[in-house]
């Protein structure tokens, strides 16, 4: 069994995993402990959190709540079992349910508490420095969510670069990501994130995501199952509108 909470705020990813023989935390920092990290978890810890989201009826939940005021944090949280999303929610100001705001408190704060290494940000593909992944078809959108969005970022970084074809049915829009990735005096030529390598367009299939790098052609990236089809109906598509 694969189970993980995947839960993010306007500072900070998380990704928390427990598995059989491991359990596993990746975290992005943008504030006060900036760069992508990991580390261990250990197993009463993960499971104290996750008893305390279950006090939520996590299936019972919207996805979505907000308050009625402006210039709060968004949270959101994303649960899976076997990479299928079990709920995704998204919370502005902590209008969520009681036992769902609680068990955002032990999370704030982990990566205080864990020891974390840090991961050099020049030795990932340059092509991962990207998040606010969205699926698009003619004119019609599928926003992700950070925490959904984080996911899908760790599924391409773990997948494998393949020469296969597939139907290509989205586009994936992003947002360059330059708050933790390198600066321009860390780079050299194995980052390769120089004027002439940048990512002009990702399409894809759900499974496969085939990246158009100026410079270098295309790299596709096989995750090994379609994020897309198995997280249905939590990613719909909706209408662009003008903020689109």
């Amino acid at each position: 069994m694969n189970d993980s909470i995947v839960d993010t705020k306007t500072d900070y990813y998380k990704i928390i995993k427990s598995k059989t023989r491991e359990r596993e935390v990746r975290f992005i920092g943008t504030t006060t402990k900036v760069g992508f990290y990991e580390g261990q978890i250990p197993k009463e810890t993960f499971l104290q959190i996750e008893y305390e989201f279950r006090k939520a009826n996590l299936q019972q939940l919207k996805g979505e709540y907000a308050v009625g005021w402006t210039d709060d944090e968004t949270i959101s949280t994303t649960f899976c079992r076997q990479n299928k999303f079990v709920n995704s929610i998204e919370d502005y100001g902590e209008a969520g349910p009681d036992e769902l705001v609680w068990g955002y408190y032990p999370l704030r704060y982990l990566f205080q508490t864990l020891e974390l290494k840090r991961i050099d940000s020049t030795k990932l593909p340059f092509y991962l420095n990207l998040h606010y992944f969205r699926f698009e078809r003619k004119n019609e959108v599928c926003v992700l969510t950070q925490s959904e969005s984080f996911l899908l970022w760790n599924y391409l970084r773990k997948g494998s670069i393949v020469q296969n074809s597939f139907d290509k049915k989205f586009n994936l829009s992003f947002v360059r990501n330059y708050i933790w990735a390198p600066s321009s005096d860390e780079m050299d030529d194995s980052y390769g994130e120089k004027s002439e390598n940048k990512v002009r367009s990702i399409v894809s299939d759900g499974r496969h995501y085939a990246f158009d790098i100026e410079g270098q052609g295309q790299r596709t990236i096989d995750i090994g199952f379609n994020f897309f089809e198995i997280n249905l109906p939590f990613l719909q598509f909706r209408e662009k509108n003008e903020y689109d």
